[in-house]
């Protein structure tokens, strides 16, 4: 017979700490996590990762939208300044906070990427 057992703890390392829980599920054959966030705001937007410490190359992320009819992209407050050497990758952040938001992304006002787009009524 399989023992299982349920940690909780707070996650203590982000200024949401006070809106984050984490559970953890374990038994002999698997481990289950889940993180919770309580009063979800626009600046949650992103992706969150989860992975073992022990295989950081073993893991899954999935995108968070929290939508605001008001706020339908994440605004920075700013111009973002990027920088990378010659041949490396950049990753661009641009956060919509619905996934039926179209998003264009263009470089000196030549066109270069764009996302598909649905209305949003509610």
């Amino acid at each position: 017979m399989a023992v299982s057992r349920e940690l909780r703890g707070v996650i203590n390392t982000d200024k949401r700490n006070k809106r984050t829980t984490y559970a953890t599920f374990v038994n002999d054959t698997y481990i289950a996590s889940t993180l919770t966030l309580t009063d979800a705001k626009i600046t949650d937007t992103g992706f969150y990762e989860c992975h073992l410490q022990q295989f950081p190359d073993l893991k899954t992320e999935h995108y968070v939208y929290v939508w605001d009819k008001r706020h339908l992209l994440l605004n920075s407050g700013g111009v973002d300044r990027i920088t990378v050497k010659h041949g490396q990758r950049a990753a661009i952040p641009c956060k919509p906070t619905h996934p039926d938001v179209r998003v264009t992304l263009k470089r000196n006002n030549h066109f270069t990427v764009e996302t598909s787009f649905k209305r949003i009524d509610t």
